[in-house]
């Protein structure tokens, strides 16, 4: 067996296991989970799980494309999102994509509550400053 050290993607490892004892049969009560412990669906999306798991693997990671890039996928559909050009999407996932490690730092803190991606994630700071009734700053021309 081979493991790969995902944290700073260095090497890998190899692994020997000498097994003592081996059976070909399954006993079924293996599969009851203990008392008290009920068992659910794998929650989704599994790309946010793994950022949760090891989050500096988003920043070092070797692929073009991160997990947090792979969420802003279902971001637009949950959203509806479309956009007017190329240039626009690319802006729109870094935003979002600056939310996303926002809320998982922000999750990581251990505070007393915690945040989540909303439909805001894809918005400018100028935008959001404007829902909360901030005016843009007024050009020289407008103030006579």
């Amino acid at each position: 067996m081979e493991g790969f050290n995902t944290l700073l993607e260095s090497h890998n490892d190899k692994y020997t296991i000498d097994y003592s004892d081996f059976s070909p049969q399954t006993e079924s009560d293996i599969f009851i989970p203990p008392l008290g412990m009920t068992c659910g669906e794998f929650p989704e999306p599994v790309e946010e799980h793994q950022i949760l798991a090891n989050p500096i693997q988003d920043y070092v990671s070797t692929s073009p494309v991160s997990h947090a890039h792979r969420l802003f996928g279902p971001f637009k559909e949950k959203f509806n999102r479309q956009y007017k050009s190329e240039k626009e999407h690319e802006e729109r996932e870094n935003y979002f994509i600056h939310s996303q490690r926002f809320v998982h730092s922000t999750n990581r803190a251990g505070l007393s509550f915690s945040v989540g991606i909303n439909n805001f994630a894809d918005w400018t700071k100028a935008e959001k400053a404007r829902m909360r009734g901030v005016l843009p700053p007024r050009k020289k021309d407008d103030r006579n």
